[in-house]
């Protein structure tokens, strides 16, 4: 059995006296109910506060949604752009391997050179110098011969001969 109250504000609503906002009013101060409410406007009720409150909800999900995506989209970015600096990174350091590696070899090459000129410089001066040692040794020796020749040479040409 329905209440006088749910009957009275039915026969308002039917005859176009009173609004569905109006209504409302009834469930917010707890005259009615909200099946009552239904009963008499056969719509669901649903508070303006809730409303307002669940679109804003629904913004706000949808904001932290699109900050989200951008986030992530941002972070894919980050990471692309760290992978290409590692890449290149790597790269690089290749690189410079190869290219320490040829110096390297060059700068062991050169001191080789010139370790091996440096030897062989000195090995040839000395050589020359017991090469010329020597040769000086043979001058006087056959110098000292010659004059050992001559000597007898000239005693031999002094002698009276029988």
């Amino acid at each position: 059995m329905k209440s006088r109250i749910v009957k009275v504000v039915k026969y308002f609503f039917d005859n176009g006296n009173l609004t569905v906002d109006q209504i409302k009013r009834y469930v917010v101060v707890g005259a009615l109910t909200v099946d009552e409410f239904k009963a008499i406007t056969g719509e669901d009720y649903v508070a303006e506060h809730l409303e307002a409150k669940a679109k804003e909800a629904n913004k706000e999900a949808n904001e932290e949604a699109k900050a989200k995506e951008a986030n992530e989209e941002a972070n894919e970015e980050a990471n692309k752009e760290a992978n290409e600096e590692a890449k290149a990174k790597e790269a690089n350091e290749e690189a410079n391997e190869e290219a320490n590696k040829e110096a390297n070899e060059e700068a062991n090459k050169e001191a080789n050179e010139e370790a091996n000129e440096e030897a062989n410089k000195e090995a040839n001066e000395e050589a020359n110098k017991e090469a010329n040692k020597e040769a000086n040794e043979e001058a006087k020796a056959k110098e000292a011969n010659e004059e050992a020749n001559d000597d007898e040479n000239e005693e031999s040409s002094s002698e009276p001969t029988n």
